[in-house]
């Protein structure tokens, strides 16, 4: 018998609701000291972002995916968290002229990838702030970058050991990966805001 069952799904919708709901208000409150100092462009852009991960965090409330897996709601969750981090940091790089590499060229932000958005992000920190930044969620970006090509190119799906579904990720995966991301995303907007009391942008 599979080792999948209502209860250990229910656990894990219930760790990603605690921390989202422990954690909106202080995205809430870096969001709008960010806002004072962005184009409304921009302060566009940051509200997508939110609304990504908002929009996420609605759709693992189904109570059919708390009985069972569905291929789709991971699907969707894999080919949409990268957004959130890619609106965030666009608005990064528009607001403070940054323009991410690839191949040792510069490229517009709005072609950049998730991968190179995050490594130009850091790349700037540290040269505004004249130190090595402590990173501690920065491999966030990288693994889903690599969850959303699979997902969106993968044709070998394997045997997921607890759902019996061939799939790149299932409720347990797609849980942990949310609650990761969430964090990734403030320790993103806590560096930019120390980037604004230091450098102040002009909208």
């Amino acid at each position: 018998m599979l080792p999948d069952n209502g209860l250990a799904r229910e656990g894990v919708l219930r760790v990603v609701d605690h921390v989202w709901t422990s954690s909106v208000h202080v995205i809430r409150e870096l969001i709008d000291d960010l806002n004072g100092n962005l184009t409304q462009e921009n302060r566009d852009r940051l509200e997508d972002s939110f609304n990504v991960l908002r929009r996420i965090r609605e759709s693992l409330s189904d109570e059919d995916y708390q009985r069972s897996e569905d291929h789709l709601v991971f699907h969707d969750f894999a080919l949409a968290i990268p957004d959130a981090y890619k609106h965030a940091l666009r608005a990064y790089m528009y607001t403070y002229s940054i323009h991410p590499f690839r191949d040792t060229h510069p490229i517009d932000a709005s072609s950049a990838n998730i991968r190179e958005l995050s490594d130009a992000f850091y790349n700037d920190l540290e040269n505004r702030l004249q130190r090595n930044i402590r990173l501690v969620y920065s491999f966030a970006t990288k693994m889903i970058k690599y969850l959303r090509d699979n997902e969106e190119h993968g044709d070998r799906r394997p045997l997921d050991h607890i759902t019996g579904e061939n799939s790149f990720g299932s409720i347990y995966t797609l849980g942990s990966i949310f609650v990761i991301a969430t964090y990734a995303y403030i320790e993103i907007l806590r560096h930019w805001k120390e980037v604004t009391e230091l450098i102040p942008a002009t909208p």
